[in-house]
């Protein structure tokens, strides 16, 4: 064999190998977008205590390609943090301390052993995709992060998700049951 046909099998072998590559991404690219979209239907099918179910278009169809998440708003403003050798000092109106329990559906941004800082929002509007509400379901109060809010026949509502979860909570949840809006997270 000359180096001349060596060369040409290498090359050939490096195109076989980067075709097959490329054909095994797109197949599995598009079945974690066929198995996702399944999962996201199949939410649809739970039913919520106050007899509200989502329908196909208020699921939140998330793009599988993104990791991207909403974030917090931003509640403790710059001027409103202090620091000094011996403390810090948040001025915050009306804070509530919370604890969390054990569940993992937030990590990894939080768990059993953090602190969080919250407050009671007065009205709906103040809640918004990206924040973090602590709400009642059923008998349990869960903590999670809002990924939607809007408005149907029955009102106000919004739509969550533990980020450590598959699939957005399957119910819409009221003002009603927002207990408060985490403002700051202590590790």
């Amino acid at each position: 064999m000359t180096l001349k046909s060596l060369n040409h099998l290498r090359i050939r072998i490096f195109l076989a190998l980067f075709l097959v590559f490329i054909i095994s991404f797109t197949f599995g690219a598009l079945t974690q977008r066929v198995f996702s979209y399944q999962n996201n239907l199949n939410l649809l099918t739970t039913q919520a205590t106050t007899d509200t179910t989502l329908t196909r278009e208020e699921a939140p169809m998330q793009n599988v390609y993104s990791r991207e998440k909403p974030s917090p708003g931003d509640w403790v403003k710059e001027s409103e943090i202090k620091v000094y050798d011996d403390r810090v000092v948040l001025e915050i109106e009306n804070p509530q301390w919370a604890r969390f329990t054990n569940t993992n559906s937030m990590d990894p941004l939080f768990d059993e052993d953090s602190n969080a800082i919250e407050i009671v929002p007065s009205n709906p509007e103040m809640i918004s995709p990206g924040d973090i509400v602590s709400f009642n379901y059923k008998e349990d109060t869960i903590i999670h992060r809002v990924i939607k809010t809007g408005y149907d026949e029955q009102g106000w509502y919004m739509i969550t998700k533990g980020d450590n979860n598959a699939q957005a909570d399957p119910v819409k949840i009221r003002f009603v049951d927002v207990q408060r809006l985490v403002v700051a997270i202590i590790y």
